[in-house]
């Protein structure tokens, strides 16, 4: 547990306190009291007599809580992350040798081609920076030069917001590809895992927990090759189109949603506004 004791921040062993099973939302609160100089746990809700008491262990993907904790959770889509690799090598005229190759490695400082992004299935930080990587490999030689000239370090490169369509749909198809790659490297489908769990046909619960986890590593994947091939779609369309589209499927997707509103309708409203 990290406390605070007398003011100084550590770490802290508290046999029976690390007993308590994890649940989101959380209705213990917990600290060091320095006065009772002990540690404390306080309900946030009511708890009845003979009721199980529960801490949350936080939001954390599933891999966290199969290594740190030993367990896994089956519904924890919004939190659960992958591992996207991505190649500059698979953006458009980025040849080794060639002249935009050697554009991206003076502003990325690096001759390293590829870029690895653990990334949930929404459009936030993490995602975003995915996004930001993409868009530059995906500039033409000219953008890049004008990029070069404006900024420099590249952490501020993988925050690169829209450029235009035509690079939105370039940096979309990098992204499903290295979905798609990923996905490949597994033995087993979605399906199969599915199939497993629902079957029961598992040794222990650590082979449960295994095929959960990895469950929800490919269901993350999945979306990204979706929302790609949704996104690629939408950006055909003309901009009344686009919004009709938006209208008939909100809430189907809360997490392409703020997607769609934050860089599909500005690109789209910017180049096919009437």
């Amino acid at each position: 547990f990290g406390i605070s004791v007398n003011g100084v921040k550590t770490d802290g062993l508290v046999p029976y306190a690390d007993m308590l099973n994890h649940k989101i939302p959380r209705e213990t609160a917990w600290c060091y009291n320095d006065e009772s100089q002990g540690f404390r746990i306080t309900t946030v809700r009511p708890i009845g007599m003979g009721e199980e008491v529960f801490d949350s262990y936080g939001r954390k993907c599933n891999h966290r809580f199969f290594v740190n904790y030993g367990f896994a959770l089956d519904d924890n889509h919004e939190d659960n992350e992958a591992v996207l690799t991505i190649t500059m090598d698979d953006a458009e005229a980025v040849t080794p040798g060639s002249r935009k190759r050697h554009i991206l490695e003076a502003l990325f400082m690096s001759s390293v081609p590829e870029r690895e992004f653990q990334v949930p299935a929404n459009f936030e930080e993490k995602t975003q920076r995915m996004f930001g990587f993409c868009r530059v490999c995906s500039m033409t030689e000219n953008q890049l030069l004008m990029l070069a000239d404006e900024r420099g370090a590249a952490d501020a490169l993988e925050g690169t917001g829209p450029v235009d369509i035509a690079n939105e749909i370039k940096a979309l198809e990098m992204i499903k590809k290295a979905a798609r790659t990923a996905l490949g490297e597994f033995s087993t489908g979605i399906e199969s895992d599915e199939k497993l769990l629902k079957g029961e046909q598992y040794t222990d619960i650590n082979e449960r927990n295994c095929i959960v986890m990895r469950l929800g590593e490919k269901k993350v994947l999945q979306w990204f090759v979706e929302m790609s091939a949704r996104a690629q779609e939408m950006l055909q369309l003309s901009f009344y189109s686009f919004r009709s589209k938006c209208m008939q499927s909100m809430y189907e997707d809360r997490a392409f949603d703020v997607y769609s509103q934050t860089v599909l309708e500005a690109l789209l409203r910017t180049e096919r506004f009437p």
